[in-house]
């Protein structure tokens, strides 16, 4: 029997590494076809750090759960073994469980802000509700603050933890059970909040799998802790261990695979007729009004909103300043109608530069476009820290008025990129039956304000 035991602990040892390489190579291959499967910047690198902690949770700790428990080539301990597998399982539950919560705060501010935007009336408490996401989407919105938080409850967590199973073993469980049972209060309220996105965003269909799979792992590894006795506490050890294995990597199978799947899908499936151009959007202000509907399902709606304020900001340059008879680098048509902020007469172009990038690129405003890269955005940073508007004021022929008109090119390029991508997507959708089929006349509001009730009754 003990042979037996070290033979599945030997062939479950394999099967991890195997489920490791799988996922080393889903890291390797989401990073080149990150732009296919249109993964933005704040949706990435949370995936991201989730296949590299699932692989290092496979590859490492449960194969010492095996070569401790099972084929016994040293003894690790119950409180050891307890100890290493709370640290690993609460930190990829927490993970999977901030990725959930950035998409439903994303999506609910970009809600916000399309209301807000096109000056739609709401119920007071919407009104109440989309305000908190504006006002607090620099704090509870943002990945640094996100990661600290979650680390620090990580760390408080497993110090309980590792503090009870040290005082007493004996009730152990029992305290484990309970924050176990949290944490999945918490996962399921979470994915009651994303199950209100539309279908045609990647991400909330590969977070309800996962999240699917994880309720299948406690459901199924719950009934093999209560047989455990009847089974052997080291064949009990091995199922669990595997089990959960392959439920890691069936969720780094969603996160990786499927998505990049259904990307290459959609890019194959891209419309080659002169319909596949967005100018056909920026070109009509109903047609424009149905795609900013559904930009606000796929977490992107201040894409639009940026573009048309860059290109409100560059056209200045021309209008005002008179320093160019063409707009010089990046340039759209994307209806200006769209730009919020203006150019002031008593402010400098690098005034002006500032105040978007305070709004749009740096991360301190509620309006913050994450879509653009890091690298991109701290060059455009860097470059308006290097700028004084006193220059623009005392001497003009010192003003490099055409690095400072490009300076958000880079960022704009990004922009158009992904949103080439929502519009491939858009074509997908009945809402684009209208804008092919339907020659609507009236006005941009109006027709956003038919909108309202579809969009407010997505959060319900």
């Amino acid at each position: 029997m003990d042979s037996a035991k070290k033979t599945a602990g030997w062939i479950g040892l394999g099967i991890n590494v195997l489920i490791s390489i799988l996922l080393i190579y889903a890291s390797i291959m989401v990073r080149h076809k990150r732009r296919i499967a249109v993964w933005s910047a704040r949706h990435f690198h949370p995936m991201l750090v989730i296949i590299h902690w699932s692989t290092v949770f496979v590859l490492i700790e449960r194969n010492l759960q095996l070569l401790g428990g099972v084929i016994g080539l040293f003894d690790i301990g119950f409180a050891g073994g307890w100890i290493i597998s709370n640290i690993f399982s609460l930190t990829l539950i927490t993970l999977y469980i901030k990725r959930a919560w950035i998409l439903h705060f994303d999506y609910n501010a970009g809600l916000a802000l399309f209301i807000q935007k096109t000056n739609l009336q709401v119920a007071q408490d919407f009104e109440i509700h989309f305000r908190w996401f504006l006002e607090n989407k620099s704090h509870y919105g943002s990945p640094k603050y996100l990661y600290r938080f979650t680390i620090a409850s990580l760390v408080i967590l497993n110090l309980i933890l590792i503090g009870w199973v040290q005082v007493s073993p004996g009730t152990f469980e029992y305290g484990l059970t309970a924050i176990y049972c949290i944490m999945m209060l918490i996962a399921m309220g979470t994915t009651k909040k994303i199950t209100h996105i539309k279908d045609n965003f990647f991400i909330r269909d590969e977070l309800l799998w996962e999240f699917r799979t994880l309720a299948l792992y406690f459901f199924i590894g719950g009934g093999l802790i209560i047989f455990g006795p009847a089974m052997g506490l080291e064949w009990c050890k091995f199922f669990l261990v595997e089990f959960s294995s392959l439920c890691i990597g069936i969720m780094g199978f969603f996160a990786t695979y499927w998505v990049e799947y259904l990307a290459t899908k959609y890019a194959l499936e891209k419309p080659t007729s002169q319909l596949y151009d967005l100018d056909l959007i920026f070109g009509n202000k109903d047609n424009c009004a149905l795609f900013l509907k559904h930009l606000v399902h796929e977490i992107s709606v201040e894409n639009m909103f940026f573009l048309a304020d860059v290109m409100a900001y560059k056209t200045a340059f021309m209008t005002h300043r008179k320093v160019f008879r063409e707009i010089p680098g990046f340039k759209c048509k994307v209806p200006l109608q769209l730009a919020r902020y203006k150019y002031v007469k008593e402010r400098t172009f690098v005034h002006y530069a500032w105040s978007l990038s305070k709004i749009y690129v740096d991360g301190s405003s509620i309006f913050y476009v994450t879509s653009i890269s890091d690298e991109t955005r701290a060059a455009a940073l860097e470059i308006l820290e290097n700028l004084s508007p006193y220059i623009e004021t005392d001497d003009e022929e010192k003003v490099d008025y055409e690095k400072l008109c490009t300076v958000f090119d880079a960022a704009c390029n990004e922009i158009f990129e992904s949103l080439k991508g929502s519009y491939s997507r858009f074509t997908k959708t009945d809402d684009f039956n209208n804008v092919v089929i339907e020659k609507v006349s009236v006005e941009m509001t109006e027709v956003v304000s038919q909108q309202k009730n579809i969009l407010v009754s997505t959060t319900q």
